[in-house]
């Protein structure tokens, strides 16, 4: 009984690895290909160049074809930073 239970556990465990890690991943390869939209540059010109990660959102800051692009993301949604804190403004008031 002792080792279902411990095998249960290491199999979820796993799971949930591999599934946070990949949502990482392609959450990063969304970011790239809005801000290679927004920004008019290749996605190969697009590179990540700092970025802060907490829950339901982050900081991100980018070069798209050699300008410094500012990013945050909100929920699942990646806006430009100044745009973001508009619309958090727009919303508290």
């Amino acid at each position: 009984m002792k080792k279902g239970v411990f095998l249960s556990f290491a199999v979820i465990a796993i799971s949930l690895t591999i599934g946070c890690r990949s949502m990482g991943k392609s959450g990063l390869r969304s970011l790239v290909k809005v801000v290679a939209v927004e920004q008019d540059c290749p996605e190969e010109n697009v590179k990540i160049l700092d970025s802060f990660h907490k829950s339901g959102g982050g900081y991100y800051k980018l070069e798209a074809c050699g300008k410094i692009v500012r990013y945050k993301k909100i929920g699942s949604v990646f806006m430009e930073q100044k745009a973001a804190e508009k619309l958090i403004d727009s919303l508290q008031r």
